[in-house]
């Protein structure tokens, strides 16, 4: 029987793992803020007294990271991203993430913000923009990965906020804060964040919009939410890619529309484990859905998280 017994062929499958050369299409930036950044950006902003009481240590962090379902999720998720506050904080993020996944082959990433869930904090839309694109440019050079970003619409706020924080975008494009050829780093718009009781077709406005300027859209599905919000997605939103998505196997006619559409999904395993979504890897049926010819990817999510 071939089966690997032994650490030293244990090693080199996990090393051939590491090199084999990786694309990263769902990951959110705000999701790689592990503990030791969160308390390091907090020290440099002198807004250590300004963490919940959850998050006075780092061990405290650590133990934060359990999660009953995505809302817990989120909520701890929210907190972190607190410490964001000044254009370097949104810069080092980036650059951290480029950093360490260097090591793990990735040689593309698509990178996931949340605006909204800043500039409600009152930052501006501006230092965010300018910080990830700097720190994009930087990473790029400095480590030899490409990298673009996609803005994500928070779900559970509305959509007239969502197309203020859009248009926003575009104004500060005509201002060119950076260069052209950075600006164009941000491809493509996303919807995420709590997704009962806010269907994609909430956003369908804004989308059409977006897609008349020239952006990719994609739309986190079925995270929590039912096989509808799939649907809605490719039907009523044209979206061109559905982010998660785990239960389309479910629907096979839905499955064939997406196969004949040739839209992605980009599956996260960890995540959906780790927010008790399934208990089991196995209801994902990649070698099923490769086999109908499905366009799917295994992507992170929120690393830092899970």
């Amino acid at each position: 029987m071939n089966s690997i017994s032994t650490k030293d062929e244990i090693k080199t499958l996990n090393d051939l793992c590491f090199q084999i050369p990786k694309s990263e299409l769902h990951v959110h930036l705000e999701g790689t803020l592990d503990p030791e950044m969160i308390f390091k950006i907090a020290e440099r902003n002198n807004a250590i007294e300004n963490l919940p009481s959850n998050f006075k240590s780092l061990e405290s962090i650590k133990k934060s990271y359990n999660y009953k379902n995505l809302e817990e999720f989120l909520e701890i998720y929210y907190l972190a991203s607190k410490v964001l506050l000044k254009e370097e904080d949104f810069s080092e993020i980036v650059m951290n993430y480029f950093k360490k996944v260097l090591n793990h082959g990735v040689k593309y990433a698509e990178m996931f913000f949340d605006p909204q869930s800043h500039t409600r904090r009152g930052i501006k839309l501006e230092t965010i923009i300018k910080g990830l694109l700097i720190g994009l440019k930087i990473s790029e050079e400095r480590y030899g990965i490409k990298g673009n970003l996609i803005l994500c619409f928070l779900r559970d706020l509305s959509e007239e906020d969502a197309i203020k924080t859009f248009q926003n975008f575009l104004e500060l494009k005509e201002l060119k804060i950076v260069e052209d050829s950075l600006l164009e780093k941000i491809i493509g718009v996303g919807l995420d964040s709590s997704e009962i009781g806010n269907p994609p077709d909430k956003f369908k406005n804004v989308f059409k919009l977006a897609k008349e300027k020239g952006f990719k859209l994609c739309c986190h599905c079925h995270d929590e939410g039912s096989l509808e919000n799939i649907r809605k997605s490719v039907e009523e939103l044209n979206v061109d890619r559905i982010d998660h998505g785990i239960d389309i196997y479910l629907d096979e006619n839905l499955l064939n529309k997406c196969v004949d559409k040739r839209i992605p999904y980009t599956f996260c395993p960890l995540s959906t484990k780790k927010v008790q979504r399934t208990p089991d890897l196995k209801v994902y049926n990649l070698d099923g859905l490769l086999e109908k010819d499905l366009l799917v990817t295994v992507n992170s999510d929120d690393p830092a998280f899970f």
